[in-house]
């Protein structure tokens, strides 16, 4: 066991560590707030509005693409023969 000497004493109530250890302990309080107020993928969302996405339209060719990041919903109106291709960016 080590033995403490009046500077170790002093270098325990050093305010600028005392101030350290509160801004620390303020901001892992801040950030514990954060991450409750993140929406847990286990947990039933409740909406009150609709949620409600563009149409996107796609072009009917040979073979259709699909671009998973600009909606989730699309509009095709067929007059052909077609393959869907793979969606891409999702």
């Amino acid at each position: 066991m080590s033995r403490r000497t009046p500077s170790t004493i002093r270098r325990l109530k050093d305010p600028d560590v005392d101030a350290a250890f509160r801004n620390l302990d303020q901001r892992v309080r801040e950030l514990a707030n954060e991450i409750a107020m993140v929406a847990h993928l286990s947990e039933t969302a409740p909406f009150t509005k609709a949620q409600v996405v563009s149409l996107v339209p796609l072009t009917p060719t040979a073979k259709i693409g699909i671009d998973g990041s600009l909606s989730n919903n699309y509009t095709l109106l067929l007059n052909q023969s077609v393959t869907i291709g793979d969606p891409i960016n999702v």
